[in-house]
């Protein structure tokens, strides 16, 4: 019993091994690619492809953010990532005048771990959005998590979903900062279902062993 369950193990190992790797993507003026005439940005590395739109939303109702609304665009310096609007020039993600957020499009799913926020202060907190129903608009999932004193706050224990697109606001009129760098995981490649196999034939062939093993001591 004890060599099936350890065959078993291996097999898990051997299908989940590498399925969550971790990365970070940096959104600075050094790296950002300009598209679209200017209303998208796009970071990459190795691994993934970072899109970032810039949209406003509103308090009430179901809160989505709408890209490109009231001419809203995204911007990066080195203190981090922010948007620009038709009536407000200010270069953060903010909410004076209109509630600015920034619209996150992976080009694979991903888990969002962590989040590096810049040129903020003590009092400002961020909306978390995410793709719930899967009809390419962010809906808010979180409200008013606190940005620490670090400026990195862990994602893990706020939010799990695996998805491409994510998104960063700002709720109240006092909030104004930056969003530097976004940590992730690539969402396993091989779920549950699809492990099934691996595990039924590592199981099947500690036991064909064990049969022969058996077959030879009786001979």
């Amino acid at each position: 019993m004890r060599k099936v369950l350890a065959c078993a193990a291996v097999a898990a190992a051997m299908a989940f091994s590498g399925a969550a790797n971790a990365g970070v993507i940096v959104m600075t003026n050094s790296t950002d690619t300009v598209i679209n005439g200017g209303t998208a940005l796009q970071f990459s590395n190795s691994e993934v492809t970072l899109t970032v739109k810039a949209g406003v939303f509103t308090q009430t109702g179901q809160v989505e953010v709408v890209a490109g609304a009231y001419g809203a665009r995204p911007v990066a310096y080195s203190p981090g990532l922010g948007v620009l609007t038709n009536n407000d020039n200010s270069h953060t993600i903010d909410g004076s005048g209109r509630l600015e957020a920034v619209i996150l499009e992976f080009s694979q799913n991903v888990i969002i771990t962590g989040l590096t926020f810049g040129y903020f202060d003590g009092d400002d907190d961020f909306e978390f959005f995410f793709d719930l129903d899967m009809d390419g608009i962010v809906e808010r999932v979180l409200s008013n998590i606190d940005i620490p004193n670090s400026g990195f706050i862990d994602m893990t224990g706020l939010f799990g979903d695996a998805g491409t697109l994510f998104g960063v606001g700002a709720n109240h009129s006092s909030d104004s900062f930056k969003l530097k760098k976004v940590y992730y995981e690539l969402a396993p490649e091989v779920p549950l279902p699809a492990a099934l196999p691996l595990f039924l034939a590592g199981a099947a062939g500690v036991g064909f062993a064990s049969r022969r093993r058996k077959g030879a001591a009786k001979a």
